[in-house]
């Protein structure tokens, strides 16, 4: 999927996108080239994520009418800290104390550790910055992020994370209020390669292919 998403959204993307695909840092890697694909809608093992509440609340809200929405929300500060503890358990340290922590050992396979970390997209376009991404990864195939994260973070009445409902009924008003506040499609750069993601993500979910 990562060839044919390049193949199909060249014209789309920029010189530093289309690098991440051409120029990766070992033959295996699969992680950075995935936070361009998933930043345009393709299907990756990624989650995307936002800084900012207005982001989230306008992607929430622009899609089924007729549903309700929700916002799921973390505490970074907390989940870093919490994240930075999980991988020495594992007998591994991001910063590479003990062993350097490589997302592909286990990302893609069937087994391994049940981690989940941050991806930051750190290509320099505009898009990116506009929609104030990132996004989480985890370890191995099967793994729900939610799931991770509610395991993962401490679980009290103060919890640092949890999810905001937005009833279908006033999707409306939030999004003519995000408008007023020069939140929208144009100012979020959302048109553009999405199509080719999304046509990736259909065509995964036909049994046929």
């Amino acid at each position: 999927m990562l060839d044919e998403f390049h193949q199909r959204a060249q014209r789309f993307l920029g010189a530093h996108e289309r690098e991440f695909f051409v120029n990766r840092e070992k033959p295996y890697d699969g992680i950075k080239p995935l936070t361009v694909m998933r930043h345009y809608g393709g299907p990756t093992r990624l989650l995307d994520w936002t800084r900012s509440a207005y982001v989230a609340a306008y992607f929430a809200v622009i899609d089924q009418p007729n549903q309700d929405a929700a916002i799921w929300w973390y505490d970074r500060e907390v989940f870093q800290k919490c994240v930075d503890a999980a991988w020495a358990g594992h007998g591994m340290n991001r910063y590479g104390i003990d062993r350097e922590v490589d997302l592909n050992e286990t990302a893609f396979c069937e087994n391994g550790p049940a981690w989940i970390t941050e991806v930051s997209l750190i290509v320099p376009f505009a898009r990116a910055e506009a929609q104030q991404g990132f996004f989480t990864a985890a370890g191995r195939l099967g793994l729900d992020h939610d799931a991770l994260i509610a395991t993962l973070l401490p679980d009290d009445s103060a919890a640092p994370y949890g999810k905001l409902v937005i009833p279908a009924k006033i999707k409306p008003d939030i999004e003519r209020e995000l408008a007023q506040m020069n939140v929208n499609a144009v100012t979020l750069q959302y048109p553009g390669a999405d199509h080719v993601g999304a046509s990736l993500t259909d065509e995964s979910r036909d049994p046929r292919t």
